[in-house]
């Protein structure tokens, strides 16, 4: 057992593991098991038909959109809470280390999170005036501003989600999890990057041309915050507050403009 033990790269097997208990949870237990359990509580009684018609048409009708919109922050927050939890445990020895690192080497890193993370701000503004530009629609943020836009219950769940909840698992998982499997610097930067856009632009619809235009202000942050956590001595803590405090300017300017 010892003599196999030698061989077994642990941060690897965690690293594996954390990248695909994201994907089985995003692309089997939430379409057919999550999803149809919370859809079937909040539509009781209503004509499933009619609410159909009213999203997909966009129906003039606040009681649907209401519902639609409970259904997909309580889907979103139950899946994120579940991932948060599960990333965490599995992580739990290395963000305890991290965090001590953190509170060591904060003045070591501190300039170059801050120039990284201004860089990192300025081109996803820059990346995002430039997709602005396309006629296709980048479903993930649009959705997201809607609830966002909704009502201050649905802003204080969503703000949750954006804010804290999302930015942990996806440097879990895109950061850690990605350049724990893949030992070339290089080669993770690019499938952490592309990875992080690709996610995020799944729902959306449009010519290649537009969903590459779309995809690069998650091209900027995925690049941004990967070079953050491989310059930190590929500290964990300085990718999830840079991501943290990236979501936090987009809500605190969405509450002031909305």
């Amino acid at each position: 057992m010892e003599e196999i033990n030698k061989y077994i790269d642990k941060t690897v097997i965690k690293s594996f593991c954390a990248v695909l208990i994201y994907f089985i949870m995003d692309y089997v237990i939430v379409p057919y098991m999550i999803t149809p359990i919370i859809f079937e509580i909040y539509t009781k009684g209503i004509d499933l038909e009619y609410f159909k018609d009213v999203i997909i048409n966009g129906l003039d009708d606040p009681y649907i959109m209401s519902k639609y919109y409970a259904i997909s922050i309580c889907i979103n927050v139950v899946v994120d809470a579940i991932l948060f939890i599960a990333l965490i445990a599995l992580f739990y020895q290395d963000i305890i280390k991290d965090v001590k690192r953190l509170r060591k080497d904060s003045a070591k890193y501190a300039n170059l999170f801050l120039i990284a993370f201004i860089i990192c701000y300025l081109a996803n503004v820059i990346t995002s005036a430039i997709s602005n530009s396309v006629t296709a629609e980048n479903v993930n943020q649009s959705s997201i501003n809607d609830m966002l836009n909704s009502n201050s219950t649905n802003f204080l769940f969503m703000a949750l989600l954006v804010v804290i909840l999302g930015p942990v698992v996806e440097e879990l998982v895109f950061r850690k999890g990605i350049f724990g499997v893949i030992k070339n610097p290089y080669a993770a930067f690019i499938v952490s990057a592309l990875s992080f856009a690709i996610i995020h632009l799944l729902s959306s619809e449009g010519s290649i041309a537009d969903m590459m235009l779309m995809s690069l202000p998650y091209l900027a942050m995925g690049f941004g915050f990967s070079y953050i956590y491989y310059k930190t001595d590929k500290n964990i803590m300085y990718s999830i507050l840079a991501h943290i405090f990236m979501n936090f300017t987009s809500i605190f300017l969405l509450f002031f403009y909305r």
